[in-house]
């Protein structure tokens, strides 16, 4: 049973803290901007922090039958990540600097979780 229970928990390093505060930093960036929008418009926003802190949680919570697939949850959050980064650059790209900011975040975000996906994929 011990056994089991230190399986659902994975090892958390510096990589595994590193992808989690960027994750929760660029959720919360996106929780913001959804606020910035008076016409209620940014809602995909709020949909994209919501996203970000869901796969986070895929990954790094000890439940059985999510611990079974961590590294397809990783590469569905780097998926997910490169996703949004391309759809700002074609559809929403704004001059605004915490954009700017985000976007170096998920770029490092990007890197983070294909060498976490590679650990788990062992």
């Amino acid at each position: 049973m011990k056994e089991r229970r230190s399986q659902l928990r994975p090892h958390l390093n510096t990589i595994a803290y590193g992808v989690m505060g960027l994750t929760i930093i660029t959720a919360l960036i996106h929780f913001y901007i959804s606020f910035q929008f008076a016409d209620g418009s940014g809602f995909i926003f709020l949909l994209n922090g919501i996203g970000y802190l869901g796969l986070l949680g895929a990954i790094y919570l000890p439940i059985a039958f999510l611990a079974r697939y961590r590294s397809l949850w990783c590469w569905c959050l780097l998926a997910y990540t490169a996703l949004t980064v391309a759809l700002w650059f074609f559809i929403g790209a704004s001059d605004s600097s915490i954009a700017y900011v985000d976007k170096v975040v998920e770029l490092v975000l990007i890197f983070l979780v294909w060498l976490e996906a590679r650990r788990f994929s062992v």
